[in-house]
C-alpha cells in the first residue's frame, strides 16, 4: 500500500480508499475534493539531471503535500510524477484555495543538484464530489480533465471545471 520512494500511499491503496472516503462522506452530505497534481517537465528533469534528481524532486513534492494538506486528508502517489490529494468535507472553493497554496509551495521549491538547482513547477486539476460526480471513477475523471486543461492551458497552473462543463466534457471523453 506504500510507495517506497515517497512513503505515500500507492495507486492501489488510493483506488480503494477513495471509494471508502466517498461512501463515508457523501451520504452525510459532506463534499469530497480531489486534487490531481502533476510535476511539470518531470521527464526533462530525469533526462537532463538523472534519476537521483528526479527522485529527490518526487520526495520533495511528497513532503510538501504531507505538510500542507492537514490531518485527516489523504495523499497518494499515483504513478511517475502524478500525485493525488483527497480532502474530506471540503467543497470546491476551499479545495481550490488549498490547491493554489500547494501550487505556491511546490513552485517555491528548488531541488539541489551537484551544480546549481532545478526549480519545480506543477499543474493541478481540482474536482468535487458530488458536483463533478458521485463515484470514484467520475471524480477521478473530472479531476483528470481539469488537470488536462491546466496542462493544455500552458502548465504551471490550477484548474477546476464548472459543473456544467464537467458533465459535457466527461461525456465527450
Amino acid at each position: 500500500i506504500t510507495d517506497p520512494l515517497t512513503g505515500l500511499c500507492n495507486r492501489r491503496h488510493f483506488d480503494t480508499q477513495l471509494e471508502v472516503i466517498l461512501a463515508d462522506q457523501l451520504p452525510r452530505q459532506q463534499a469530497v475534493c480531489l486534487l490531481l497534481i502533476d510535476v511539470d517537465c518531470f521527464k526533462f528533469i530525469n533526462d537532463t539531471y538523472g534519476h537521483p534528481a528526479g527522485d529527490e524532486a518526487l520526495r520533495a513534492v511528497a513532503r510538501l503535500l504531507r505538510e500542507h494538506t492537514g490531518a485527516g486528508n489523504y495523499v497518494a502517489r499515483l504513478a511517475g510524477d502524478e500525485f493525488a490529494v483527497v480532502l474530506r468535507d471540503t467543497g470546491l472553493d476551499a479545495g481550490q484555495r488549498l490547491a493554489h497554496g500547494l501550487h505556491e509551495h511546490i513552485n517555491g521549491t528548488r531541488v539541489g543538484l551537484p551544480v546549481g538547482h532545478v526549480q519545480l513547477q506543477c499543474s493541478i486539476g481540482v474536482a468535487e464530489a458530488p458536483v463533478h460526480g458521485g463515484s470514484a471513477q467520475e471524480l477521478v475523471s473530472a479531476a483528470d480533465i481539469a488537470l488536462y486543461h491546466a496542462k493544455r492551458g500552458g502548465r504551471n497552473r490550477v484548474e477546476a471545471l464548472s459543473p456544467d462543463s464537467s458533465r459535457a466534457l466527461r461525456s465527450i471523453f
